[in-house]
């Protein structure tokens, strides 16, 4: 027993004691670090955010601005922007907001000039703090309206909206409500043209009576188009025989060729081949349930457009002025109106014409083989004639530049039909809606915009031509004259 040792460890626990304590605190100090730093980047992820939603909403209110301001006075370049002294040129520009602050934080709002007019470049940075956050966006608002194309049609009949043989310069929107997805909204045949985007084959006489077109740069040439666009809501669009959409672009040329877009719901059947769908953009219809075929209804209902429309016009009910409008011709003498409207003819083909008439019978414009062809008008007036519409003579504005629609242009309406160019090819401008359908023979030159149902374009070749300022000189009371606006983000950027 004398011979036992005993060790000592007091002084082992002891240390043991210290070197977990040591590491407990090392890793409570680490564990503390790392909270502090987790909470130094939320708070300025939390700060960030902040001044993200702060930059968001500065630009909400420039969004919001700039479509009341457009709605309003259909510019940007005026000096004002809803109510915000501010001339926007192709710098950024702060908004003068008086008040800006939102949420403990600020924004500042900046503007210029997009690439084309109705487009336009914002830029936001949002201040939380001492953080900052700046978001770019590239917007453009669209106007859309029945008149803004060359053709707007609506349910249609008999299995389809629009056949035949016809070259259509400008944009084609068809709401086809009537039809099934395996319908052809669109059935063309020959060398038939839709949504071309320039005015190549119109006359030049003609088109120097029409504003200049605008100018854009596709492709790297410096181009005019008409921006046209092929919209069908139901049904099919077939291209038979030679028939395309667009036109096939040929570089360097002084305008547009190819379309800027086709939507179509249900689909383009190319039996004429894909090499005939010339467009920049292909996708689904994109308007929604934006647009309906607005109807005149009867004029004894008094909640009809038909209605209203009389009540604001020379009403023609008697029997003599009747018979003088339902047999027109160049050489015709007479003046039929009041204050509300009044059209009258000098007997040497012109035509004067002012306000808005509603015509309890039909109107005939006609000629005479062997006299004056044309009517040349002057003038902004409406008419509405309760039972058809036949133009068989020329129409058109007077041989000065910048005539129609600026100072000049003649508005149609009827629950019937409309039949234009039956006798032989003739020039006509002006816009034209008919309940039941329209009807252009020979190779007539429509100048204008055609609103109907149901469309015959089968007689030989006639075209369309759309002229895009139509939209911003409607005649008084025109049906559909109330257009819709709609601003999309083209892009969205953090800076």
């Amino acid at each position: 027993m004398k011979n036992m040792k005993f060790r000592n460890d007091r002084g082992s626990a002891l240390l043991l004691t210290f070197f977990v304590g040591l590491v407990v605190s090392i890793l409570a100090f680490v564990l503390y670090t790392l909270s502090m730093k987790e909470m130094a980047l939320a708070e300025r992820q939390r700060k960030r955010v902040t001044a993200l939603h702060i930059a968001e909403a500065g630009i909400e209110r420039a969004i919001f601005d700039l479509r009341q301001d457009f709605i309003s006075s259909y510019s940007w370049t005026d000096g004002d922007i809803n109510g915000q002294v501010f001339v926007l040129n192709n710098n950024f520009q702060v908004m003068p907001y008086a008040d800006t602050t939102l949420n403990n934080g600020t924004y500042t709002v900046m503007l210029k000039n997009g690439d084309r007019p109705r487009d336009i470049w914002i830029k936001s940075s949002g201040v939380f703090e001492s953080m900052t956050q700046t978001i770019q966006v590239y917007a453009s608002i669209q106007r859309y309206s029945i008149w803004d194309n060359a053709i707007f049609a609506g349910s249609g009949q008999n299995g389809g909206v629009i056949k035949g043989n016809v070259n259509v310069a400008g944009s084609v929107h068809v709401l086809g409500d009537a039809l099934t997805s395996t319908d052809f909204a669109i059935d063309l045949n020959g060398t038939a043209t839709l949504a071309a985007n320039n005015y190549s084959a119109l006359d030049t006489a003609l088109r120097n009576r029409l504003p200049p077109l605008e100018n854009i740069v596709f492709d790297g040439d410096n181009v005019e188009t008409l921006r046209s666009h092929l919209r069908v809501k139901n049904g099919q669009v077939n291209l038979g025989g030679t028939g395309q959409i667009g036109e096939t672009n040929v570089a360097g040329n002084a305008f547009k060729e190819t379309a800027d877009a086709a939507f179509v719901e249900d689909g383009i059947v190319e039996t004429s081949g894909p090499t005939n769908v010339h467009v920049d953009r292909r996708g689904l219809y994109d308007l929604g349930n934006m647009f309906s075929f607005p109807l005149l209804g009867s004029d004894e209902d008094p909640d009809s457009y038909a209605s209203f429309f009389k009540s604001q016009a020379y009403q023609v009910i008697d029997a003599a002025e009747l018979a003088q409008l339902a047999a027109i011709t160049p050489e015709s003498v007479f003046a039929i109106g009041d204050e509300n409207g009044m059209i009258a003819m000098d007997g040497e083909g012109h035509l004067l014409v002012s306000g808005c008439l509603y015509i309890e019978g039909d109107l005939k414009l006609k000629t005479n083989p062997a006299g004056i062809k044309t009517i040349t008008y002057q003038g902004t007036a409406s008419i509405l004639a309760e039972d058809g519409i036949v133009i068989n003579s020329g129409l058109v504005t007077p041989d000065t530049t910048d005539s129609f629609p600026t100072s000049n242009i003649l508005g149609f309406m009827t629950p019937q039909k409309i039949v234009l160019g039956e006798k032989a090819q003739k020039d006509v401008m002006g816009l034209f809606y008919a309940e039941d359908d329209i009807k252009v023979s020979k190779q007539t030159n429509i100048i204008g915009t055609l609103v109907s149902n149901y469309f015959d374009l089968s007689q030989q070749v006639p075209s369309v031509f759309q002229v895009p300022a139509t939209v911003d000189h409607l005649p008084p009371h025109m049906i559909g004259s109330d257009p819709f606006y709609l601003f999309r983000i083209v892009s969205w950027q953090r800076i």
